[in-house]
């Protein structure tokens, strides 16, 4: 499940209005809780990162090219955008599709995070068995029973993804027949995969009608991630 998906028809786009500036506002109240704890999520991140720990089976990491870093810390915001993304959704909203054939929100959920497994299996099924398979044959491609389970195999696939490309890099080799110029290259698809879906995710919360006060609360937040 690693392609993308094409409406048939164009989206009329109206002009956005921003959430209201009242100090009592409740989506002001929400973006400034979310945007606290993720930055203290980020901040933590950052500095598990640059403390340069030996993995488990005490191999001492090397130093991290400043364009891979750069990567990396672009890999953790996405996730933290997907984060937000799910925290306002519920398991009855992955049903919702689009009525004429497309992807439901689950199914663009379940070929995001299925995105870290399919491709660690081709560049690196070592770290592939450290995910767990959240897909099967459901409305939804989705097995999970809640969105807490969904996010932590998000995080699962994140990690693993991450420890595949610094391994190979510590090795000092490529994907065999995949991302060979860089095995970093993995993180950048994945970003870009991720991006193109939650696209699709976000017409179609417009489309099932989720109040625009909340759609650009999340987007709001979203930007101001990678705005950062």
């Amino acid at each position: 499940m690693d392609g993308s998906v094409r409406a048939d028809r164009q989206t009329v786009r109206t002009p956005a209005r921003r959430p209201s500036e009242t100090v009592g506002s409740p989506i002001l109240r929400y973006l400034r809780a979310c945007a606290a704890r993720i930055d203290g999520e980020r901040v933590d991140e950052t500095a598990r990162r640059r403390g340069n720990r030996a993995p488990k089976g005490g191999r001492p990491t090397m130093p991290i090219p400043t364009e891979v870093e750069l990567l990396l810390e672009s890999l953790d915001r996405n996730a933290r955008v997907t984060r937000a993304l799910l925290e306002t959704l519920t398991m009855d909203d992955l049903e919702y599709s689009d009525g004429v054939g497309g992807f439901n929100i689950g199914q663009h959920l379940a070929d995001i995070v299925n995105f870290r497994l399919s491709w660690l299996k081709r560049v690196s099924p070592e770290h592939a068995a450290r995910v767990t398979d959240v897909t099967g044959e459901t409305p939804t491609w989705l097995t999970v029973k809640s969105i807490a389970e969904l996010q932590a195999a998000f995080d699962e696939g994140d990690a693993a993804m991450r420890s595949a490309v610094l391994d190979a890099m510590a090795a000092g080799r490529g994907f065999e027949g995949y991302y060979e110029s860089h095995p970093a290259h993995l993180i950048q698809h994945c970003i870009v995969h991720d991006s193109h879906h939650r696209g699709q995710i976000a017409a179609l919360l417009r489309q099932a009608g989720r109040p625009e006060d909340q759609r650009m609360a999340l987007e709001d937040l979203s930007w101001a991630i990678w705005r950062e």
